[in-house]
């Protein structure tokens, strides 16, 4: 189960439903990874309405990218 403080990292944001979600219900912090400008461009936009700017971050990344510095840096995925 998802516990307050914890980090997520979801793959595939969509339009952000579940990384916004996650973050409100649980109060933890979501890293999302998309490929569509227009979808991070929108999710950004609901984040923002919800709140949530600075425990929802949305990446304009394909996952077979992900930066070394995200290594061991979630408690779930």
């Amino acid at each position: 189960r998802v516990k307050p403080g914890q980090r997520i990292l979801e793959f595939g944001s969509g339009w952000g439903g579940l990384a916004i979600e996650a973050a409100r219900t649980f109060g933890c912090e979501v890293d999302t990874l998309t490929l569509s400008i227009e979808q991070k461009t929108l999710a950004e936009e609901r984040i923002r309405a919800a709140g949530l700017e600075g425990r929802v971050r949305v990446h304009l990344l394909d996952y077979r990218s992900i930066p070394a510095e995200f290594e061991k840096s979630f408690d779930a995925f």
